[in-house]
């Protein structure tokens, strides 16, 4: 039997192949941006660490000379002021002071972020210099 020019449509067969499709193209869109917002949670995590650096560098200096009288909470260790679990999306975060006043710096451990190699115990060093995170939490 000819097809008149009529009966129009698509057969139920090439409709389930466009669906397949579909649905492959979406499954790798999906993987592709779950990769992605892991590594963009780490990035946040390391630039929220890295803010410490210049109340680590006003303890490490000459705070008489920058007009800041009667010390600072941070440079006598007090964490409290420091980012909090929430703030960096995480279920824990302890800060561990290393040094004294002239030469101190933090060690972190941090528990429940998304990115599992950064779920780590004093591996996160924050200085006056620099931020050393574990290179698989990049």
């Amino acid at each position: 039997m000819k097809k008149t020019y009529l009966e129009k449509g698509f057969t139920l067969i090439e409709l389930l192949v466009v669906i397949a499709i579909i649905g492959i193209l979406s499954s790798v869109v999906l993987a592709s941006l779950s990769s992605t917002r892991g590594k963009a949670q780490a990035v946040a995590l390391k630039a929220s660490l890295k803010s410490i650096q210049p109340a680590i560098a006003v303890c490490n200096g000459d705070v008489t000379t920058l007009g800041i009288t009667g010390g600072s909470a941070v440079c006598a260790g007090n964490t409290a002021l420091l980012p909090t679990a929430a703030q960096l999306g995480l279920t824990t975060v302890t800060y561990t002071v290393v040094g004294s006043a002239g030469g101190q710096s933090y060690t972190v451990t941090t528990a429940g972020h998304p990115v599992a190699a950064c779920n780590v115990t004093n591996a996160i060093t924050i200085s006056e210099s620099e931020l050393v995170v574990p290179t698989s939490c990049k």
